[in-house]
C-alpha cells in the first residue's frame, strides 16, 4: 500500500483506548455501531462496562462481543460514574429516554463518544490536530475535502463521527496525526467540552459593489487581532440588498487551553471596547486606532461581531442575527 493512501485509510482493528475512566464504572446505552465502538474503548482503557439497549438482538450482539451487558434499571447508580448515550437516543427531546431519567436522578453525567475523545485527546495529546465540522448542510462533503486537503498536504489523517466511522474507532490522537471528525447535533449535545483546535472562522456579507480590497482589509483586522495560533478561514458573500453595508460575523473556538500556556499574542489592531458580557463581545473597528491591544481572548469559545466604519459604509449587525453553532452558544451561557 502506497504511503499517501495509509494517511487517510482507517487502519484495522484501531481503537482509542478510553483511560479517563479506568477503575470506574460506566454505563453504557444504545449497543449499535457507536456504542460498541464506545464500551470497547472503555474496556480497553481499564473501565468496567455496562451496556445495555432497548433491543434485544443489539444485546445479544454485544455480549458475544464481549461487551458485559444487564439491564440499567437494576443498577446502583450512586456507584455509576457516567452514563455514555448513543447518538440519537433522546436526550431532551422529545422526553428524556428512560436511562436519562434514572443518570439525571443520580446526579450522573450523561456524555457521548465524542466527549469520550476530547477527554483522552487532552490526557494523551492534547496539540494533536482535530478537526471538528458541523452544520445543517454539507457536513459529510466538508468532512470530506478537509481531510483531502490534509491528505495532499502531507498530514496522516483519520476520518470519522458521523460521517461513518465511530470515532473511538480510529487510530489514537497524537502530534502529527490529525483527526477531522464530523459531528451531529445528537453528539454535541453529549459533549459539554468539545475542544477542537483553535479557529476562526469569518463571513463577510456585502452588495456586489464590495471589493477585494475590503474583504482583505477586514479579514487583516482580524487576523491581526488573533491568536498567532489560530488556523483562520473566510469567505465572503454577495447579496445587493445589503446596499452600502458590511456585514462581519466571526465564531472563534479552542482559545481556552492555549490561554492556559500564556503563549504570546499578535498585536492587535482592534480598539478596546470589549464589553462585560462574557459571551457576546462587540468591537468596533475604525481606520486609525491608538489605543493599546485588548486584553487576551476569554477562555471559553466566543463570537466576535465586528464593526467596519468606512465613509460610504455604515454596519449594523444583531447578536440575535448570528447562526451560532449549539456548542458555542451552549458554552457561552455558561461563562
Amino acid at each position: 500500500m502506497a504511503q499517501d493512501e495509509r494517511r487517510l485509510r482507517k487502519p484495522r482493528n484501531s481503537l482509542i483506548p478510553i483511560t479517563t475512566f479506568a477503575g470506574k464504572k460506566v454505563a453504557l446505552f444504545g449497543l449499535g455501531g457507536s456504542g460498541l465502538a464506545s464500551a470497547s474503548a472503555l474496556l480497553a482503557g481499564g473501565a468496567h462496562v455496562v451496556g445495555w439497549d432497548d433491543n434485544a438482538d443489539a444485546i445479544a450482539k454485544a455480549a458475544s462481543a464481549g461487551v458485559p451487558t444487564g439491564d440499567l434499571r437494576h443498577l446502583d447508580w450512586s456507584r455509576i460514574s457516567a452514563l455514555v448515550l448513543a447518538p440519537g437516543v433522546p436526550l431532551t427531546h422529545p422526553a428524556p429516554h428512560w436511562p436519562v431519567g434514572l443518570a439525571r436522578a443520580a446526579a450522573v453525567e450523561v456524555i457521548g463518544d465524542i466527549e469520550l475523545f476530547c477527554r483522552e485527546r487532552r490526557r494523551q495529546a492534547p496539540q494533536a490536530p482535530f478537526v471538528a465540522i458541523t452544520g445543517t448542510n454539507g457536513k459529510s462533503t466538508t468532512t470530506a475535502l478537509v481531510a483531502h486537503l490534509l491528505h495532499c498536504g502531507g498530514h496522516e489523517t483519520q476520518v470519522g463521527g458521523n460521517i461513518g466511522t465511530a470515532i473511538l474507532s480510529l487510530e489514537p490522537p497524537r502530534i502529527g496525526r490529525a483527526h477531522v471528525i464530523e459531528v451531529s447535533s445528537y453528539q454535541i449535545d453529549l459533549a459539554p467540552t468539545l475542544d477542537p483546535s483553535i479557529g476562526i472562522l469569518i463571513n463577510i456579507s456585502g452588495s456586489s459593489s464590495l471589493t477585494l480590497h475590503e474583504v482583505h482589509e477586514a479579514s487583516s483586522v482580524i487576523q491581526k487581532a488573533a491568536h498567532e495560533n489560530a488556523n483562520i478561514i473566510f469567505g465572503a458573500v454577495q447579496d445587493d440588498a445589503m446596499k452600502d453595508t458590511i456585514k462581519i460575523t466571526v465564531i472563534a473556538a479552542g482559545f481556552k487551553d492555549a490561554n492556559k500556556k500564556n503563549i504570546h499574542q499578535k498585536p492587535s489592531f482592534l480598539a478596546k471596547t470589549w464589553k462585560a458580557a462574557p459571551e457576546v463581545q462587540e468591537v468596533k473597528i475604525t481606520q486609525q486606532v491608538q489605543e493599546e491591544a485588548p486584553p487576551p481572548a476569554p477562555p471559553a469559545p466566543v463570537v466576535h461581531h465586528a464593526q467596519v466604519q468606512q465613509p460610504a459604509r455604515e454596519v449594523h449587525q444583531d447578536v440575535d442575527d448570528l447562526d451560532v453553532p449549539t456548542f458555542l452558544r451552549r458554552q457561552a451561557q455558561k461563562a
